[in-house]
């Protein structure tokens, strides 16, 4: 008999399991936050899928999923989030953390999750199971004074102020239109209704003929008036009107706040927003990372003209390795099984190019691939370079 088991944990020992090894391993200590508190942070993850690992009878590893639905290339695709990985001091350096990855991961893939997103605690120890490094989003500090040009701005529409509380469906509205613009963004299938109940941000809703443009996520934080700093955890727009207007809501604080900080995308440009910014970039997080969890899911994603025979490597997830044929129909992608290969690609070599992450002349380097330049050439045209930006936090 097997000294230690694997199960999917329900119930109160869910929640124990995952509050005691979760708060050791990744809160100061001690003591555990304790339960009532505990239980108020994971009320909207209620649905979330949990394992533990158990030695001897008693839980020493523990992972989570959350359900979440994610933006790439032109598709909705379901997407396993992945957090909680935890183990006992006593228990680590042994591979149990492995082990229950892949068995969350397995679940995942059987209940139809076709990709998979996690915030490492180590890239290195992720990309060994097969994900792939997402660009870094930012948080960018800005003095408030330095906006002061955005008050002299001619802008067509309003911004309507309300705590998210009240505003949450509008909230949710806002993001799923956003999402189906933005590579890489997921939202989660639950929510997070129960969290939004504590109104701790207000909303900033940029509007134009009776439709929302913008939206910022904001909270007033300091002790002394004049002084305050506004923390911007979103900042999201449909247009350029949408982020003049949002912009000009931001100067309107300049007596109030002595600066702004906010939390943006990658590929946002925020130095070009205004002319004298005196701003500062640092980064906002731990980069998320990403995987393919089914190749055959991936078939109606967008993609450039080409035809491509692989062969894929993916030992942690056995189910996918094989030889593929994917090809451009109508600039969308069609997947089948194929008897031969131009050429071998890891799955860490296909993640990358299905989110765009990575130029296909690095991928000999990481040991994910050796394709030819001519093969090269077809992967560039077919999955052009993107930046993914995940949103969710979890």
């Amino acid at each position: 008999m097997a000294d230690h088991d694997i199960r999917q944990l329900r119930g109160d020992e869910k929640w124990h399991v995952l509050r005691t090894l979760t708060n050791y391993a990744f809160r100061s200590s001690p003591p555990l936050m304790d339960k009532e508190k505990w239980m108020e942070k994971v009320k909207d993850r209620e649905e979330d899928i949990v394992w533990g690992l158990f030695e001897k009878g008693k839980p020493v590893a523990c992972t989570a999923e959350s359900v979440m639905r994610q933006h790439v290339r032109g598709r909705m695709l379901s997407m396993s989030g992945i957090w909680g990985v935890a183990t006992h001091p006593a228990a680590r350096r042994r591979g149990f953390a492995k082990q229950l990855l892949k068995k969350i991961l397995s679940h995942a893939q059987e209940k139809g999750r076709a990709v998979s997103c996690l915030y490492p605690f180590r890239e290195s120890f992720y990309e060994r199971l097969g994900y792939v490094t997402f660009p870094q989003p930012k948080k960018v500090t800005m003095d408030t004074q330095s906006m002061a040009s955005a008050l002299n701005l001619e802008l067509e529409g309003t911004v309507e102020m309300v705590g998210i509380k009240d505003g949450y469906e509008r909230y949710k509205d806002f993001l799923a239109s956003y999402q189906s613009q933005v590579h890489g963004m997921s939202l989660s299938e639950s929510g997070h209704r129960h969290r939004a109940q504590e109104n701790e941000c207000w909303l900033a809703f940029a509007r134009h003929k009776d439709q929302d443009i913008g939206l910022m996520a904001y909270a007033l934080k300091g002790e002394h008036v004049t002084q305050f700093k506004m923390e911007v955890s979103r900042f999201y727009y449909l247009n350029s009107l949408g982020k003049y207007l949002l912009l000009n809501w931001m100067a309107r604080h300049i007596d109030q706040a002595k600066e702004i900080e906010v939390w943006l995308p990658p590929d946002e440009r925020p130095e070009t927003w205004l002319s004298n910014l005196n701003l500062s970039t640092r980064q906002l997080y731990i980069p998320p990372m990403g995987r393919i969890l089914n190749v055959a899911d991936l078939e109606g994603i967008e993609v450039g003209s080409g035809r491509i025979q692989v062969h894929v490597q993916d030992p942690f997830c056995p189910w996918q390795e094989g030889m593929w044929v994917f090809q451009s129909q109508d600039g969308k992608l069609t997947v089948q099984p194929s008897s031969k290969a131009d050429f071998t690609l890891t799955i860490q070599g296909l993640s990358a190019l299905l989110y765009g992450t990575h130029a296909v002349e690095d991928f000999p380097y990481r040991a994910w691939g050796d394709p030819s330049p001519e093969l090269m050439d077809t992967l560039k045209r077919m999955f052009p370079t993107q930046n993914p930006y995940l949103h969710e936090f979890f």
